[in-house]
């Protein structure tokens, strides 16, 4: 067993980083970085560089048995309402799943489009996909979003829906996409659905 590990905590100011030996169940040394907003990464390599080509390293990169990364920056956007405000696309959601869904406590009912389509739960279709009806959407309606959530009924038995929505947002607005089926095997739809929007 390796006896080193690096834990990183990307913040809203500082990326800390600290060098920890496992037997010793110590911390060796700890660094900070500027947090670097819209390429996280730069605090990110920042901070191991530092870290590792520090004259009192207490460790060479071959030691290092586990690198661990967190962030605070998601959880702080929640709680702050800083969050983008993605468009978000149901497909094959009655009105009682959308109302599961609480989708109002983070969007503006405006970004959000239910559309026919999906599967039933041994992975057939339910219904045809409309992507002309979402082609409106994305042409009219929801021009400035930068990210959208997709959700389809039972996406986790067949995810064909999601997967051609997403090709379809991504070729007419370059936004990228968080598919519910990529992110849970979970079946309950609306909470896929709330999953895929605080990814988005």
């Amino acid at each position: 067993m390796k006896s080193f590990k690096i834990g990183i905590d990307t913040g809203g100011t500082y990326t800390d980083a600290v060098v920890y030996h496992l037997r010793k169940k110590q911390v060796m040394q700890s660094v900070k970085a500027l947090t670097s907003h819209g390429k996280l990464e730069q605090g990110v390599i920042s901070a191991l560089r530092e870290l590792l080509n520090h004259p009192k390293a207490s460790c060479q990169s071959s030691e290092i048995g586990m690198v661990s990364l967190s962030t605070t920056l998601a959880t702080n956007a929640l709680v702050e309402k800083k969050g983008t405000d993605p468009g978000v696309v149901l497909i094959g959601f009655s009105d009682d799943m959308m109302e599961k869904s609480h989708l109002d406590e983070l969007v503006s009912r405006e970004r959000v489009l239910r559309i026919e389509g999906g599967h039933r739960y041994d992975g057939k279709e339910k219904a045809p996909l409309d992507l002309e009806k979402l082609q409106q959407f994305l042409e009219t309606s929801v021009k400035s979003c930068r990210t959208f959530a997709i959700a389809a009924n039972y996406s986790v038995r067949n995810s064909e829906h999601e997967l051609q929505a997403g090709r379809l947002i991504e070729n007419i607005t370059r936004a990228r996409v968080s598919l519910s089926s990529s992110l849970t095997n979970d079946l309950n739809s609306p909470r896929r659905a709330y999953t895929a929007t605080l990814n988005a």
